[in-house]
């Protein structure tokens, strides 16, 4: 379960965002993070449920990326994935 926090809170979290393509996952991992706004959905039986939600990425402590992929598709080689 996850409760939003109010948005003058900053409640840092870690966001993994999973792509399955086909044959493929792909997923984008963002070390450090906050939820910035407010979310706001509609849902109906007959349509998919879309759930925005604005996150945004801090910096990591360590000087390291602020984001990484990880993924078993082949097209993504150390060179493409690591630029």
């Amino acid at each position: 379960m996850f409760t939003p926090a109010d948005p003058s809170v900053v409640d840092e979290r870690c966001m993994i965002v999973e792509v399955n393509d086909g044959d493929y996952t792909t997923k984008f991992v963002f070390k450090r993070g906050f939820q910035a706004e407010n979310l706001s959905a509609r849902f109906s039986r007959t349509d998919p449920a879309l759930l925005p939600v604005g996150f945004r990425i801090l910096a990591p402590d360590d000087g390291s990326r602020s984001y990484y992929i990880l993924s078993d598709n082949p097209a993504y080689d150390s060179g493409v994935a690591g630029s």
